[in-house]
């Protein structure tokens, strides 16, 4: 198998490469993996401006190829594989897209290239890696189960909190919120298929917060942590009630804590993905907890990929993740101007005090 990555990074030395080349090995054959890299200034890879003017990189032999670099060249990546392959006319490869798509809307030239080669959209993945989460995957499969005890939801709080700091990447040139959105989108269409599609609507403006991480590193600009409120018409969900509040906190270089939160008419649900476990508390009763699967998602991606084990409904169409990018850029617009700071390590009071309502005391066991 011949794969080409765009963006010899950190995400691609610490987890794709790895990942692949151990199950490649394991592989009933076992898997002829051979990798080329287009990066700038990366021992090993192709330095060239655009691969569409790369003769040493035949695309008739690629059989995948993975787009890693920064959101700002991820287009020009495309664009350039597309227009090499229609110029030799070969078949397009399969193409995965890592997320974010793009920090600012770009829509629709995704969709006229999309919709000017033929063959293309069919050929092209979003690389959403917590879709994968192996908690999610279970919770997924034992939603019924799981929602029963705690009646029609009326909220949902999606919490996505990392202690590790930033590190000098064009890809938070425009905030957090645009790097890391996406995740929370995904996550709740995973969940709750279509819900992507649906609108929603911000509410209590006056509430929501955004911070400012002391000490960055230079191409870290606006937002590193925020909150915010929407709403969401239940419609048709039959576990939904008529309306449902959705509350969004995300943050860098505080704490570590992904949670997923579904307060309900009779009790609440708590989806913990990295810490593996699942706490029902149904009104009037102790907190149940159950330990759940967890794992690396990017090892799952990787399967996907190299089709080790195809996960088909996790790799999304490329026109999902567009959709999905769309949605987190509309929300990144009615974040208010003003930020406060916050030192490395630190939570401020606003989204502590938040956690909190939402009944998520056990935050705690992820402090340092």
């Amino acid at each position: 198998m011949n794969l080409l990555i765009f963006g010899y990074g950190m995400i691609a030395q610490r987890q794709y490469l790895p990942n692949m080349r151990k199950l490649a090995r394991k592989a009933e054959p076992p898997i002829d993996l051979q990798v080329q890299c287009v990066d700038k200034g990366k021992p090993g890879c192709f330095e060239v401006e655009s691969w569409e003017h790369e003769p040493a990189i035949r695309p008739e032999e690629i059989d995948k190829i993975l787009i890693l670099s920064p959101p700002n060249e991820h287009y020009a990546n495309l664009a350039a594989i597309a227009n090499r392959c229609a110029s030799l006319g070969c078949a397009f490869p399969k193409i995965y897209i890592e997320k974010p798509i793009y920090l600012e809307s770009e829509r629709e030239r995704w969709t006229e290239l999309l919709a000017k080669h033929a063959g293309l959209e069919d050929r092209a993945f979003y690389i959403d890696h917590y879709r994968f989460k192996d908690a999610l995957v279970w919770f997924q499969a034992h939603k019924a189960g799981t929602l029963g005890s705690i009646g029609k939801i009326h909220e949902i709080g999606l919490v996505s909190l990392e202690k590790q700091k930033f590190w000098n990447s064009a890809a938070f040139e425009q905030g957090y919120f645009l790097e890391h959105g996406c995740h929370l989108v995904s996550m709740m269409d995973r969940v709750f298929p279509g819900i992507a599609a649906r609108q929603w609507t911000p509410q209590r403006t006056g509430d929501w917060r955004v911070w400012e991480q002391a000490g960055r590193p230079p191409l870290c600009k606006r937002d590193s942590a925020c909150l915010s409120h929407l709403r969401m018409v239940g419609g048709d969900y039959p576990e939904f009630a008529a309306e449902v509040a959705l509350t969004a906190v995300v943050g860098k270089g505080m704490l570590d804590a992904k949670v997923l939160h579904l307060g309900g008419e009779n009790g609440s649900a708590q989806v913990w993905f990295n810490k593996g476990q699942l706490v029902v508390a149904a009104t009037g009763q102790r907190p149940a907890r159950m330990e759940i699967p967890t794992g690396n998602p990017y090892r799952a991606v990787a399967e996907s990929i190299i089709s080790v084990s195809t996960k088909p409904e996790l790799l999304s169409p490329l026109t999902q993740g567009l959709a999905e990018q769309e949605k987190v850029i509309q929300i990144r617009r009615h974040l208010p101007a003003h930020a406060e700071t916050y030192a490395v390590g630190e939570t401020p009071r606003e989204i502590a005090r938040e956690l909190a309502r939402m009944g998520l005391q056990d935050i705690r066991i992820d402090l340092p």
